[in-house]
């Protein structure tokens, strides 16, 4: 499958406020603009990787994204979401090998946080599953799915309207 996408300015995007390159996104064929806050190469490159992967659901895709003045002690790599959100990959699962723990700041109250995969084609990586929650629930949600040993596990509560359902068992 290719996806029929182009590379657009977005100068609203976020991303972009202090740093003027990060002002690109990738306009798809449903007409919805994504990953707003990529730079113009990155939006290059990410339309061959999206082509590459062939993703039915190009919502769910990440971008990899280069930020070479921000440290992130040994995590990354740096992706940004189909919003603009910049989201950090943090480490992979223990007990789901083919996933990562991946988290972003949505606005000053809510993290954007879940589990990702990496595509393996230039830089593209993909939400297994993901979830806005508050600030302060971060740690507890986190301890959640790090406690889940599968997928499965994962599914059966983390769409319900309460992530507090995720392995229940936890305090």
């Amino acid at each position: 499958m290719v996806l029929d996408v182009e590379v657009v300015p977005v100068l609203s995007a976020l991303l972009g406020a202090s740093d003027a390159t990060r002002r690109w996104g990738i306009l798809c064929a449903d007409g919805h603009t994504r990953w707003p806050g990529v730079t113009r190469v990155e939006a290059d490159a990410a339309c061959r990787g999206l082509a590459a992967t062939g993703s039915d659901s190009p919502g769910a895709a990440l971008l990899g994204v280069e930020l070479g003045v921000v440290l992130s002690d040994g995590a990354g790599p740096y992706v940004v979401d189909a919003d603009g959100v910049l989201v950090l990959v943090v480490d992979r699962h223990a007990h789901i090998p083919e996933c990562s723990f991946a988290m972003g700041q949505v606005d000053r109250d809510r993290v954007r946080l879940g589990l990702v995969r990496d595509r393996g084609a230039h830089g593209i990586w993909e939400w297994v599953t993901q979830a806005d929650v508050a600030v302060t629930d971060r740690v507890t949600v986190l301890d959640r799915l790090a406690a889940a040993e599968t997928l499965e596990a994962i599914s059966r509560g983390w769409d319900a309207p309460d992530p507090w359902s995720i392995c229940p068992d936890l305090p």
